[in-house]
């Protein structure tokens, strides 16, 4: 029995629960639906804010056009395409702009004449009729300028003419639609926008008398699917339908449905909403259709989801009250609980729908803003639009940093009548800065002359062009300037006559600590003496850090050589105070070589000082380091002379003044010539016989190397025939020095082949020899270079074999064919025996890898003896011959050697 009542009870309040939950259920469904509503409201007023204002600009271009028209009858036809190009419809090509004169049958020869004298050499009037007043067009301005329709008389389409009479009559603008005329590739009926132009009268006031009118013609749809097109696109589920509304009834203009959407049954009233327009003679009905589809049916709502949810949890409620009252407490517990989460959630989900959009604003000229919206607000600190308008009385004043900003942006705005990216730097209400792009254009409004825009916050991307700039300018090791900074404050002060001194430090054994202890220690020491070289200046010097272990200091005022002498000792002291630092056991300690040069009129260029502090600072590395030099005139004399050196070296390959000298290589064993080894020498009128030790450096520092050392391959193997025929041996081959620089180019491989074809000499003819220093540098492109060139068939030896750092790690690691012991092994061997064990080592070594060995700088007769017993088969030195010229090679056969008990032999 109590459990009936029970049973009862709880039926008894499950229908009491069930009329709010159905309550419930109607609201939240009403609220769903108002929310639609309003998103579809928000957009179509958007929408139609995009067509009002375009259209808007259209009427007030057409009006400008007719005031033009009135008082500068003269307006040639070049200035009526100029004006109406300004228009911003005419950039979409959505109008055609026209001039419609009244024209009687006596004014048809001249005007003709004139369009033809214009350009228009087809000109010509069609569709008059017998009326003896027509109304034809004459100018025409549109994005496609295609002239067809010059000449045409509108007065002929009855609507056209009806129109310009009721518009003639009541001076406003009139709207009228036409069949297409095929002017244009648009195959939709025309709309013209007609305004009358009346002569002037004696007051200089337009009268009553009819001088033409002025037109834009559009077709309206594809108007519409330009002006629209982006705004429908962003709101993909937005749909515009548009309508001329008259008395017979609503007109279709456009629609921006598609076919399939048109004929959906789902464009139910309730998901659609109009705006009405007047313009001109028109009233445009503007009918905007949420496309969203519907929920399928077994699809549910939240508005169900939610009453579904209170449904379980009242009968989870009923449940629970069943057992005991406690239960019932954590029921009720637990249904606050769902109502707070419940009121979370609905908040998240609003939050979800604020838009963020930029600053949107109307502002009057003398500072004050009519309209903001809360963006902008925000922007600026305030917590919305009508307390910053109630708290910003002048634009200028409050809100920008330099009031010349906000002047020179009125200025712009009023001779330009608008303004793109205008960045400036403003205050929010607590006084922080904040950058803003402003874009605005002038306007009318019942304040009178106003201008509206919007406003961008860019202060992010300012503080990161500023943080760009600053590394753009500084080494990001030290903070010091860098060298372009460098060479910009050099240039200023010189442009500023702003003389002083720069003083260029070159640290003396940093190279050391780097390769010691690596470059994590050396960035730490580098910083750690800019820190110290930071504190010695002045605030109006300056220092920077222009390459590894190279510091300038521009310093301002003159000094004496007392003055200098003391700071080059501070600076010294400093610089060679020990520096402790994690990652090295010991102190670490350098010295400083310092270049002085002084400022003055003499200098036009940074480069210019930077040159001749430099060349200072490596006078004193020559002369022992740790010291400072002052740049005089004779070091700058000893710069000209090496400008003028490297001049006559870039001239000597077009002067033909390099030659070729030929070394024997000959066989120990049978006294035979085997070949030479070629080298360069440069004989100049002025300098004389410039020994190679001399320019062949100064070549490779000047990437003349390349062309010269191309040279000298191509005279060589050019010449080996001829020395060849002269000795009567087809088995000599030459031996050429390849440069470090020549072995990393790639082009080396490209024109090889080229010489060789051209030449006729077999590659296996020359032998390419390669310093040991050569092959210390990057060893993948070296060895990838090597083995191409062995592909190509050349013979490759290492030179000065010996004196290098790893030497046996180059014979195993590349493909080399022999080795050439270096002279400094030969010279006195005959008296010192650990020059014999090297050369025994070395010969045996050769030997069993398989290589050639080649002894350079054989004197005596004591060394040739010395060498053949070692096993060594050939050699080169004053032993044999000097380097000779070509044409003193035929007489070598049979010359006794300078110590008369030796005889080369060719073969």
């Amino acid at each position: 029995m109590a459990e009936s009542r029970i049973r009862a009870g709880l039926w008894l309040i499950f229908i009491v629960l069930l009329l709010p939950l159905c309550l419930i259920y109607q609201s939240l469904h009403e609220e769903e639906m108002q929310q639609r509503y309003d998103r579809l409201y928000q957009h179509a007023s958007l929408s139609l804010n995009t067509a009002e204002r375009n259209l808007d600009a259209l009427q007030e271009h057409l009006t400008a056009l007719r005031s033009m028209m009135t008082y500068q009858p003269d307006l040639t036809r070049q200035q009526f395409d100029q004006f109406n190009a300004q228009s911003p419809l005419s950039g979409y090509g959505i109008a055609a702009y026209e001039w419609i004169p009244r024209v009687t049958l006596s004014d048809v020869p001249l005007l003709t004449r004139q369009a033809v004298d214009a350009g228009i050499f087809d000109f010509r009037f069609s569709r008059v009729g017998e009326s003896p007043v027509f109304f034809p067009i004459y100018y025409s301005a549109s994005a496609q300028m295609n002239g067809l329709s010059l000449g045409i008389n509108l007065a002929a389409t009855p609507a056209i003419r009806n129109t310009m009479m009721t518009s003639r009559n009541i001076d406003r603008l009139q709207l009228v639609m036409s069949e297409n005329m095929g002017f244009d590739e648009a195959t939709t009926p025309e709309v013209r926008l007609i305004l009358p132009v009346f002569h002037l009268n004696e007051q200089g006031q337009p009268g009553a008398a009819i001088r033409g009118f002025v037109s834009a013609m559009i077709h309206f749809d594809e108007a519409m699917q330009v002006l629209l097109g982006p705004v429908l696109s962003q709101q993909q589920n937005l749909g515009l339908n548009l309508y001329r509304q008259s008395d017979v009834g609503a007109e279709l203009l456009f629609t921006s449905l598609r076919p399939h959407q048109r004929k959906s049954s789902d464009l139910v009233q309730a998901r659609t909403i109009s705006f009405y327009q007047s313009y001109g003679n028109w009233t445009l009905k503007y009918q905007f259709i949420d496309l969203n589809p519907a929920s399928p049916w077994w699809s549910l709502s939240r508005s169900a989801l939610i009453t579904i949810g209170l449904a379980l949890i009242s009968l989870l409620f009923l449940v629970l009250l069943r057992y005991t009252l406690y239960r019932r407490a954590q029921a009720e517990a637990l249904a606050r609980e769902q109502a707070r989460s419940l009121e979370a959630a609905q908040n998240e989900y609003h939050s979800l729908f604020e838009k963020v959009v930029e600053g949107v604003y109307s502002a009057t000229l003398d500072g004050r803003y009519l309209k903001v919206n809360p963006a902008l607000a925000r922007a600026f600190g305030y917590q919305n639009p009508a307390e910053m308008q109630l708290a910003i009385n002048h634009i200028g004043q409050q809100l920008h940093r330099d009031q010349q900003s906000y002047q020179a942006f009125l200025k712009h705005l009023l001779e330009h009548k608008e303004v793109y990216n205008y960045e400036w730097e403003g205050q929010d209400r607590d006084g922080n800065t904040i950058w803003l792009s402003e874009n605005a254009y002038l306007s009318a409004s019942d304040e009178g002359a106003v201008y509206k825009g919007t406003l961008d916050v860019i202060t992010e991307r300012k503080f990161n062009e500023q943080q760009l700039n600053y590394q753009a300018n500084h080494d990001p090791l030290t903070g010091l300037l860098n060298r372009t900074a460098c060479q910009a404050l050099l240039e200023r002060r010189l442009k500023q006559r702003q003389w002083g001194q720069v003083w260029f430090i070159d640290l003396d054994g940093f190279k050391k600590i780097n390769d010691t202890y690596g470059h994590g220690v050396g960035d730490l020491f580098l910083k750690t003496i800019a820190d110290r070289l930071r504190l010695i200046l002045r605030s109006q010097d300056n220092i920077a850090r222009i390459g590894g272990d190279e510091f300038v200091l521009c310093l301002e005022g003159d000094m004496n050589s007392a003055a200098v002498q003391q700071l080059a000792d501070r600076l010294q002291s400093e610089v060679t105070m020990p520096v402790c630092l994690d990652g090295s056991p010991v102190p670490l300690k350098v010295s400083a070589s310092i270049g002085v040069t002084r400022l003055g009129p003499h200098y036009h260029q940074a480069c210019d000082i930077l040159r001749d502090a430099d060349m200072a600072m490596y006078e004193v590395k020559k002369n022992g380091k740790a010291s400072h030099q002052i740049f005089s005139p004779e070091l700058h004399h000893l710069v000209q002379q090496q400008n003028e050196f490297e001049q006559q070296l870039e001239n000597a390959l077009k002067g033909e003044e390099f030659f070729l000298t030929y070394q024997p290589v000959v066989c120990l064993k049978d006294r035979q010539v085997r070949g030479f080894e070629v080298l360069l020498r440069w004989q100049n009128e002025q300098l004389g016989l410039v020994s190679p030790e001399r320019f062949i450096p100064l070549a490779e520092q000047k990437h003349l190397i390349q062309p010269i050392g191309r040279w000298v391959i191509k005279e060589a193997l050019h010449r080996l025939a001829g020395i060849r025929q002269s000795l009567d041996d087809n088995s000599l081959y030459l031996n050429i020095n390849l440069s470090p620089i020549q072995l990393h180019d790639d082009q080396l491989l490209k024109w090889l082949p080229d010489i060789i074809r051209e030449t006729g000499i077999s590659p296996s003819s020359v032998r390419f020899e390669l310093t040991e220093s050569a092959l210390d540098a990057d060893e993948t492109v070296i060895s990838s270079h090597l083995v191409a060139l062995r592909k190509l068939g050349f013979r490759l030896y290492i030179d000065d074999f010996g004196t290098g750092y790893s030497s046996l790690k180059r014979l195993v690691e590349f493909p080399v064919d022999g080795v050439k012991i270096d002279r400094s092994f030969v010279h006195h061997m005959e008296t010192d025996r650990n020059k014999q064990a090297m050369i025994e080592v070395i010969i045996n070594m050769a030997r069993l890898l398989n290589l050639h060995v080649v002894a350079e700088g054989v004197e005596t007769e004591a060394q040739r003896l010395l060498l053949q017993e070692e096993g060594c088969r050939y050699a080169q030195g004053y032993l044999f011959a000097r380097p000779l010229p070509e044409q003193d090679l035929r007489s070598l056969a049979g010359i006794p050697s300078e110590q008369g008990n030796w005889t080369l032999q060719a073969t």
